[in-house]
């Protein structure tokens, strides 16, 4: 395979790039403990939001980048094709954190298991949609990739507040 047909995101997902997504989610996680020390962790839930604002704002920043790298010949299809998948994978995995503040919140609880469930199945289904969207060969299946892999946090994010606000997941916030 020739050096310009690599399909590995080496090139295409600097390390800097990789940090701020990471970074985000590190964030959200050092708040979450900070709320869970003053136990007023539900209010991690809608600090998603802020989350999903950030990896959707870095994703079409990094995302266009990457598509004036390829259309010039810097990337070659492959790089790119990774590089969205790498990206794509981190964003919907992401989709978790409402998962992770019901459990830190009561991990016994069956409102927290079922919230936590549910959550788990939507990035499940998006991460197969990105599995067989990752296939496709095109500009606008790499597009459709981010898109629907920043949509995972949302989802979860909205879906936990709803169940949240069902079971009583936030009451504490307001005493």
């Amino acid at each position: 395979m020739e050096d310009d047909e690599r399909d590995d995101d080496l090139r295409s997902l600097p390390d800097s790039t990789l940090q701020l997504y990471l970074g985000g989610i590190v964030a959200w996680g050092f708040v979450l403990v900070l709320l869970y020390l003053f136990e007023r962790t539900a209010a991690a839930i809608p600090l998603t939001y802020a989350v999903f604002v950030w990896q959707a704002l870095l994703t079409g920043w990094w995302g266009s980048g990457v598509m004036r790298a390829y259309d010039s010949g810097e990337l070659s299809s492959g790089e790119a094709r990774a590089g969205v998948q790498s990206v794509a994978r981190i964003v919907t995995a992401s989709a978790l954190l409402p998962a992770v503040a019901f459990l830190i919140e009561d991990p016994l609880a069956a409102s927290s298991w079922t919230a936590a469930a549910g959550t788990v199945a939507v990035a499940a289904v998006m991460w197969l949609l990105i599995a067989t969207v990752g296939r496709i060969q095109h500009r606008v299946a790499l597009v459709l990739l981010l898109a629907l892999a920043n949509l995972a946090l949302p989802i979860n994010a909205t879906g936990a507040v709803s169940v949240g606000i069902a079971s009583g997941f936030f009451d504490r916030l307001l005493l």
